[in-house]
C-alpha cells in the first residue's frame, strides 16, 4: 500500500509500506522493489496509508499513554480518538506440535476538552457525550454495531455519529 511517511521534518509521498503490528514498525521497499527496509521508529514523526493516520507518541502515565509506538488517530472536532492496536504471536503445544496464533490487543483513548480519557467500554466512551447518549446509542443499534463484537467500528461510529448530532463535520 502507498502511504506519506513523515519523518525528521521531511514528507516522503506515495511510499510503497506496510504497519507490523507484532513489531510496531513501518516497513519499505528499497526502491529497487526486492528489498525491504525497518525503519527506526524513533525517527518517524507519523505516517498515513489507506485512509488511516497514525502517529508516534512517547510512554507518558500523566498524559495516559501506556506505551511508546504508533497510534491511530482519528481526529474530529469535539474527540479525537487515539488507537493502540498490538499483535503478538503465542507459541504452544497441540498434540506435540508446535503451534502459533496471533492475539490482537486494541486500546482506545479520547481527548475532550484538553483532557484524556481511557475507553474500556462503550459507556466510558458515552460518558464523554452525555447530550446525545441514549441517540448513540439507538444509532449503534440500528447500524447492527456491537461494541463486544467490533470495538473499532463502535467507537469511530459513536464519535462521527456524536458530531453529525451536533452539526459538526
Amino acid at each position: 500500500v502507498n502511504g506519506t511517511l513523515y519523518t525528521n521534518g521531511l514528507i516522503y509521498k506515495n511510499v510503497p509500506m506496510k504497519y507490523d503490528l507484532v513489531k510496531d514498525r513501518v516497513v519499505i521497499r528499497h526502491h529497487n522493489g526486492f528489498y525491504k527496509i525497518e525503519l527506526v521508529s524513533q525517527q518517524i514523526d507519523s505516517f498515513s496509508m489507506a485512509g488511516h493516520s497514525f502517529l508516534r507518541l512517547t510512554q507518558n502515565k500523566e498524559l495516559l499513554i501506556p506505551r511508546m509506538g504508533f497510534y491511530e488517530v482519528v481526529q474530529t472536532p469535539l474527540i479525537n480518538l487515539y488507537i493502540r492496536r498490538e499483535n503478538r504471536i503465542v507459541e504452544f503445544i497441540d498434540n506435540n506440535v508446535l503451534a502459533r496464533r496471533v492475539e490482537e490487543r486494541t486500546q482506545f483513548f479520547a481527548d475532550k476538552n484538553g483532557k484524556r480519557h481511557p475507553i474500556d467500554n462503550l459507556n466510558s466512551l458515552l460518558v464523554l457525550m452525555p447530550d446525545h447518549r441514549k441517540a448513540i446509542q439507538r444509532h449503534l443499534k440500528k447500524e447492527g454495531i456491537r461494541y463486544r463484537k467490533d470495538k473499532v467500528a463502535a467507537v469511530t461510529t459513536a464519535v462521527t455519529y456524536y458530531n453529525q448530532l451536533n452539526n459538526v463535520n
